[in-house]
């Protein structure tokens, strides 16, 4: 909020004073000012001040430009539209030769005044075939066969992905994932030598494949290329189908994993059988990592062996998976976890399993998340988790309607609570209200709330309304998250942040445009009582 002032300050000083020269400030405090903008429409707002203040929002509206235009076809045309004026003219020829069957013809009148593919800091192949769709979308004009469409797809989105291959020397972010079932990745080794991603894939700190159909060539190609390239990736995170696991692509898998420098942090879903197969590279690396979640996997006893080791371990998650029965529990216990402060337990009904981790690690926990609230979690909980400050409740479905009376009120310190029910339990609309949780029973301690679920109004006014002279906390973010969020929802809300005074981030999902009572109570408490909206694309971020 300072840095918002701050730059709210900056902006009036300049307008009031257009005839005198803009005083410079140097880079590294623009940046930083810069980076608490919180809506894109404000950055771009500075572009006009001056070339200097151009020069510093442009890397950061470039650092990620696909988010948020999921649904927005201009805004998709014109960014599209620009990656294929930076091509040059060979690339550009070429993909005109593509789509001549098509009845295409692309011109470019002029180059872009920047080089706005070398600010790409974030990518994901799905976001680019998105915005390639709706870039064809916006030419309906044009004469071409929509039976062919996702063929002009595929050539438009390799041009493109050949573009950033070749000229984004700031990536940081790299993520494969598809739009298109029937469409493949380009194939990576067919590029030019000249366009050799020696230099755009060296950055990368980051790396997600999230693959739901079967593996191609042109991924296994990709997959080989890889750790060639990026060796000080920090971050991987694989999400493959079950029925494709193929011992060559663990292979490819295990591979990166080795090659990397520092690897931190590690994310499996999906793949059933493999752990197995990669557990030995994960070891290699258990003095780095610091940060492993495993979903929807099988684990072995000798794979739970191996991970007994990892002692630097700081956040560790699993959620659904099989072969954690008594015993190989205790396999995975018998090693220490000093270093352990977040812990997400996620199981069908093994209660077990949450309670002895609690046991083992429960005293230097900050957070927690779990899907099991019963009178032996509460126990666990209230016992070792002495220091807990978060408490994420994720999935959950209620047994035995839990105390969270007895919970919430003896965790003294808790500041942050989650509490996400999955829309698909077909109890969903009356967990909330089952749970009997009212204002007075949060720890006073309480400062930031998200709820994802179903929320009644008549619950959500138990959540927000003190009785009588009872003290609620003084929550400084509040989060719903709610697909029948309506005014009467809002009304709680604002009446809420105008009484207490204590809300400063709001954030608020459900339906996609707000109609306008909300609209304007949303205007009235950022202008009138300074509270900050996250904007509906942010709210996974928060």
């Amino acid at each position: 909020m300072p840095y918002c002032y701050c730059f709210n300050v900056i902006v009036k000083l300049f307008k009031n004073q257009s005839t005198t020269p803009v005083p410079t400030l140097p880079t590294e405090c623009m940046e930083r000012i810069f980076l608490h903008v919180g809506l894109k429409e404000e950055l771009f707002s500075c572009l006009l001040v001056n070339k200097y203040w151009c020069k510093n929002v442009l890397p950061l509206l470039w650092a990620n430009p696909f988010e948020g235009l999921e649904t927005s076809k201009m805004n998709n045309f014109k960014l599209i539209r620009m990656y294929l004026a930076c091509l040059d003219n060979k690339e550009l020829n070429s993909l005109n030769s593509c789509l001549k069957s098509f009845n295409i013809s692309l011109s470019i009148s002029s180059k872009p005044l920047y080089d706005y593919t070398s600010f790409l800091e974030e990518f994901s192949y799905k976001k680019l075939e998105l915005a390639v769709s709706f870039f064809l979308h916006e030419w309906h004009n044009r004469d071409y066969n929509i039976d062919y469409k996702e063929e002009i797809v595929f050539y438009l989105s390799s041009s493109i992905f050949k573009l950033f291959m070749s000229q984004a020397i700031n990536l940081k972010s790299f993520k494969i994932d598809q739009h298109f079932r029937r469409l493949d990745i380009p194939n990576i080794s067919t590029f030019s030598t000249i366009i050799q991603p020696v230099i755009t894939l060296s950055k990368i700190s980051k790396f997600q494949l999230d693959y739901e159909k079967p593996v191609s060539n042109n991924l296994n190609n990709f997959l080989e290329i890889l750790p060639k390239y990026s060796t000080d990736i920090k971050s991987l995170d694989f999400k493959i189908t079950s029925f494709e696991y193929k011992f060559d692509i663990i292979k490819l898998i295990g591979n990166i994993i080795k090659s990397q420098n520092c690897l931190e942090n590690f994310s499996l879903i999906g793949v059933q059988n493999c752990v197995e197969d990669l557990m030995p590279a994960l070891h290699s690396k258990s003095d780095t990592l610091i940060n492993v979640k495993f979903k929807n996997v099988h684990f072995t006893e000798h794979s739970l062996s191996l991970l007994s080791n990892f002692k630097n371990l700081k956040h560790f998650e699993i959620w659904y998976c099989d072969g954690l029965s008594s015993n190989s529990c205790k396999i995975l216990l018998s090693g220490d976890f000093p270093n352990l402060k977040r812990l997400h337990l996620g199981c069908s009904e093994n209660q077990d399993l949450i309670t002895a981790f609690l046991d083992k690690v429960g005293p230097s926990l900050i957070q927690l998340g779990l899907n099991i609230i019963t009178d032996g979690t509460i126990k666990a909980i209230l016992n070792n988790c002495i220091i807990l400050k978060d408490l994420q409740i994720i999935d959950y479905h209620p047994m035995d309607h839990p105390g969270f009376s007895k919970l919430f009120q003896g965790l003294k310190g808790l500041e942050n609570l989650r509490i996400k029910i999955s829309p698909d339990h077909k109890h969903y609309e009356n967990m909330i209200s089952w749970a009997h949780i009212n204002a007075h029973i949060l720890p006073l301690s309480l400062k930031y709330l998200k709820l994802e679920c179903g929320l009644p109004i008549n619950q959500l006014e138990k959540f927000l309304e003190p009785r009588n002279t009872e003290v609620i906390p003084n929550l400084s973010t509040l989060i719903i998250n709610d697909l029948n969020f309506n005014y009467s929802h809002m009304k709680v809300i604002s009446e809420f942040a105008k009484k207490k005074g204590t809300l400063k981030i709001l954030g608020i999902g459900g339906s996609k445009n707000f109609g306008w009572k909300i609209s304007r109570e949303i205007k009235t408490l950022r202008q009138k009582y300074r509270v900050h909206i996250i904007p509906k694309n942010e709210l996974n971020q928060w």
